[in-house]
């Protein structure tokens, strides 16, 4: 089960993020938005992030999508939203 998490403090401003980024993706050929969706920097460290921005490998980005589905990389932008306990 995941961790309890607050309408205002962090469901309306995570709504707003994907949002945000959500029509800056459409409107950005190139770019690629993600929510809550693993990214393996290296073989220690795999966050989570709340919502991310990636530009596609093709067009000089950082990151690349691998075979088995996940994010290997440095993503251009991550955005982590606020969190209540």
């Amino acid at each position: 089960m995941a961790s309890p998490v607050r309408a205002n403090r962090h469901g309306k401003p995570h709504a707003k993020i994907i949002t945000w980024l959500g029509t800056y993706g459409v409107a950005t050929p190139g770019v690629d938005v993600q929510d809550n969706t693993t990214v393996r920097l290296d073989a220690d460290n795999e966050p989570q992030p709340d919502a991310l921005l990636r530009i596609e490998p093709e067009v000089g980005g950082n990151s690349r999508i691998t075979e088995d589905d996940y994010i290997e990389g440095a993503p251009e932008l991550i955005v982590e939203g606020v969190r209540g306990i």
